[in-house]
C-alpha cells in the first residue's frame, strides 16, 4: 500500500501542516488588514501572485486522479485471493466497513440538517465567487436511481477519463484490479511491480506539489479576504467548530456502543482508553498510541493478545472512522457556501468514495484523506480551493480527530475479543 505521508520542508522541523496553518493565518491577517484600510499595493500584490497561485492549484488538480487509481490498483493487485486472513481479520474488516458506514451516513444527516440553520451569507458567497476560487460548472445530477446505476460502468474508460468522469474511473480501477488480483501469482507479482512504481512514483510527485502547499494557501486566502473581509474567515470558523463538535459528538456514542457490543462497561472502557486518548491529543498520532492502546486493552479490559495484539495494531494501521465524518461534512459544507445542489446519488458516492480511501490514510498527524478525495469535489462541480483552505485550517480539529480514532480502535478491538471468547459472568465486575 502507497500512502501519503505529511511531507516536511527541508531542513525544517514544522511539518507541511504546521507551515500551511502559519500561511493560513499570516495570509489572512494581511488580507484583513487589506480589507480594512484598502491598501492598494497588497491588492496588487494579490493579482500579480494569483496566476501563480491557480498554477498550484492547476498541478493539484491534474496530480491527484492518476495517484488515487495508481493507489487503489496498487492495493487490489497485491491481494492474495488465497490467503487466509483469519476469523478475526474477516470480522475486523466486516466492523471497521460497518461503523464507517453508519458513522458516514449519520454525518450526512446531520450535517444536511446543520445547512438548515446556516443560510448562505451574501457577502461571503459573491466573495468567493469574485475571487480566485471561482466554483466550476455545476455536474447534471442523475434524474433516477436507475440512470445513475447504468452510468456507474463506462462504456469506454478512455472516453471517462477524457470527460474527467471519476466515479466511472473508479469502478473499472476496481474491477480491473480485483481482476489482476486473480491471476496465478507469478502473472499477479509481475503485474504488481510497474504499478507499484506507478503509484510511488505518483506519490512522489504529489509530494512535491504539496511542499507548496503553504504559499497556494497564503495566496488563496489573502486574495479571498481582500475582497470579502471577515465574512470568508466564517466558512472556517464553522468547520472547525462544526468538525470538532461531531468528533466529540461520534467519541461519546462509541462508549455505550461499545458497553453493549463488547460485553464490558463504559467506566471499565473509560479507564482502558483514556491513556491512549491523551498520547492521540498530544502527539496526533494514532501510531504513536499504539503502545498506551496495547497496554490498556491489558490491563483494564483483559483483552486476549489477539485482540491487544492483532485487532489493535490492524484498527491503528487501516482503521480511520474520523475519515467519512469530517469530509462527508466538508463536502456538505461547501456545497452549501456555492449553492451546489446535492442529490442522494451525489452524497451516497462520495461517502463511498471516503470510505474506500480511508483505509489508505496514514496514522500521523496531518495524514489525511483529502486528496484522494479531490476529483469528486471538481466533479460535482466543487472548488477544490475551498477544500484546500478548510484543510489548512485541520490542525486544531485534527485533536479531536485523533482521538475518535483511537477509542473507535479500542472499541472495534474489544467487541471483536467478545466474538472470539465465552462472555465471562464476571467480566464487568470491575
Amino acid at each position: 500500500m502507497v500512502v501519503l505521508r505529511t511531507p516536511r520542508l527541508p531542513g525544517a522541523r514544522l511539518t507541511l501542516q504546521h507551515w500551511s496553518l502559519l500561511a493560513l493565518v499570516s495570509g489572512a491577517s494581511l488580507g484583513l488588514v487589506g480589507h480594512r484600510f484598502e491598501v492598494a499595493w497588497l491588492l496588487r500584490a494579490s493579482t500579480a501572485l494569483s496566476p501563480i497561485g491557480s498554477l498550484w492549484v492547476n498541478a493539484l488538480q491534474m496530480a491527484v486522479l492518476p495517484l488515487l487509481i495508481t493507489q487503489l490498483l496498487s492495493t487490489l493487485v497485491r491481494v492474495d485471493p488465497d490467503a487466509s486472513i483469519g476469523r478475526i481479520g474477516r470480522g475486523a474488516l466486516l466492523l471497521f466497513l460497518s461503523f464507517l458506514t453508519i458513522a458516514g451516513v449519520l454525518a450526512a444527516i446531520a450535517a444536511t440538517q446543520a445547512m438548515a440553520w446556516l443560510p448562505p451569507s451574501g457577502e461571503l458567497l459573491s466573495g468567493w465567487r469574485t475571487a480566485q476560487v471561482a466554483p466550476a460548472a455545476v455536474a447534471a445530477a442523475p434524474v433516477t436511481l436507475a440512470d445513475w446505476m447504468q452510468s456507474l460502468v463506462p462504456r469506454n474508460p478512455f472516453e471517462a477519463a477524457a470527460r474527467g468522469s471519476v466515479l466511472q474511473l473508479l469502478v473499472f480501477t476496481v474491477l480491473f484490479g480485483v481482476a489482476a488480483g486473480r491471476l496465478p501469482q507469478a502473472s499477479r507479482e509481475s503485474l504488481a511491480r510497474p504499478i507499484q512504481a506507478l503509484a510511488e512514483a505518483m506519490m512522489t510527485l504529489v509530494h512535491w506539489i504539496l511542499l507548496a502547499t503553504p504559499f497556494g494557501v497564503f495566496v488563496l486566502i489573502l486574495g479571498v479576504l481582500l475582497r470579502t473581509g471577515v465574512g470568508a474567515l466564517q466558512l472556517i470558523g464553522v468547520y472547525i467548530v462544526g468538525t470538532a463538535l461531531l468528533m466529540i459528538l461520534f467519541t461519546i456514542v462509541l462508549y455505550p456502543v461499545t458497553a453493549l457490543a463488547g460485553g464490558v462497561s463504559m467506566r471499565r472502557f473509560a479507564r482502558g482508553v483514556a491513556p491512549a486518548q491523551l498520547v492521540a491529543a498530544g502527539t496526533q498520532s494514532s501510531l504513536a498510541s499504539l503502545p498506551a492502546l496495547v497496554q490498556g486493552a491489558k490491563d483494564h479490559l483483559e483483552l486476549p493478545p489477539s485482540s491487544s495484539g492483532f485487532s489493535l495494531t490492524l484498527a491503528v494501521s487501516t482503521f480511520k472512522l474520523n475519515q467519512p465524518i469530517y469530509l462527508i461534512f466538508q463536502f456538505i459544507l461547501l456545497a452549501h457556501v456555492f449553492a451546489v445542489p446535492l442529490s442522494v446519488e451525489q452524497i451516497g458516492t462520495y461517502l463511498l468514495a471516503t470510505i474506500l480511501f480511508s483505509f489508505s490514510v496514514a496514522g500521523i498527524p496531518g495524514g489525511g484523506g483529502a486528496p484522494s478525495t479531490l476529483p469528486l469535489l471538481i466533479a460535482m462541480g466543487l472548488p477544490i480551493e475551498g477544500a484546500v483552505l478548510l484543510d489548512a485550517a485541520n490542525t486544531i480539529p485534527d485533536i479531536f480527530m485523533t482521538v475518535l480514532n483511537v477509542t473507535a480502535d479500542m472499541s472495534v478491538a474489544t467487541i471483536l475479543a467478545r466474538r472470539i471468547r465465552p462472555a465471562s459472568p464476571t467480566s464487568d465486575a470491575t
